[in-house]
C-alpha cells in the first residue's frame, strides 16, 4: 500500500508489520528524486499487507521532515537527517506517533548514496520487498549487513546500536550488494 498524507502523526500500522516513510524537505528535483517518484507506488504494492509506504504531500514535506527530525535521534543520526539534502526512507514497527528511536527498532535507509547511479534505486527496493514478502525481520536483516567486516569503509554511513538502543541506518549499496551474493 501506498498513501500521501499530511502529517505521519496519525499513521498508524493497522495490520501492517513494517511502515516506509519517504522523507523529503525540500522541492529540488533531482535524478534520485525523479526515480523515487517512479518506483515509490509500485514498491507499496509489491509489499502488499506486511507493509505501507507513506509520504507527504509536496505542500507538507516540510511539516513531515521536521516531525521525523524532531525525535530524539543520537547525535551523529541527528547530523546525517539535517544534512542531507536527498530524501531517505525511515522504517518502523510501530505507530509513527509513537515511535521512538531510543526505545523501538528503526532502520533508515539513506538514498544519497544513489548519487552516481539513481537507476538502480529500485533493486534496493524490490529487496527489500521481498524480505518483507519471505517474512524475513527486516531490521535484523540490515544489522546483520551492517555488521558485516567487509563495510567497515561504510562505518560513517550506518549506526548500529546495541540491544538496549534498537536503530540502524545503512549504506543502501552493501543491501543490494549482500542480496545479489556479491559480499
Amino acid at each position: 500500500m501506498s498513501e500521501k498524507v499530511s502529517t505521519f502523526l496519525n499513521v498508524e500500522l493497522r495490520g501492517y508489520r513494517y511502515l516506509f516513510f519517504l522523507v523529503t524537505w525540500n522541492d529540488f528535483i533531482s535524478e534520485i528524486r525523479r526515480q523515487l517518484e517512479n518506483q515509490i507506488e509500485a514498491f507499496g504494492e509489491v509489499l502488499g499487507p506486511s507493509g505501507a509506504v507513506v509520504q507527504a504531500f509536496k505542500s507538507t514535506s516540510g511539516k513531515t521532515y521536521e516531525e521525523v527530525v524532531s525525535k530524539p535521534w543520537g547525535e551523529e543520526i541527528a547530523k546525517q537527517l539535517r544534512n542531507d539534502p536527498d530524501p531517505f526512507m525511515l522504517i518502523v514497527d510501530t505507530d509513527f506517533r509513537d515511535f521512538d528511536p531510543e526505545s523501538n527498532q528503526w532502520s533508515i535507509v539513506r538514498f544519497s548514496d544513489f548519487g552516481e547511479s539513481p537507476d538502480s534505486i529500485y533493486r534496493l527496493l524490490a529487496a527489500l520487498a521481498r524480505k518483507v514478502d519471505a517474512g524475513d525481520d527486516l531490521h535484523d536483516y540490515l544489522r546483520v549487513v551492517a555488521a558485516k567486516e567487509k563495510y567497515k569503509k561504510w562505518s560513517r554511513s550506518f549506526q548500529l546500536k546495541t540491544p538496549e538502543l534498537f536503530g540502524l541506518s545503512i549504506d543502501c549499496k552493501a543491501v543490494i550488494e549482500d542480496l545479489l551474493g556479491l559480499s
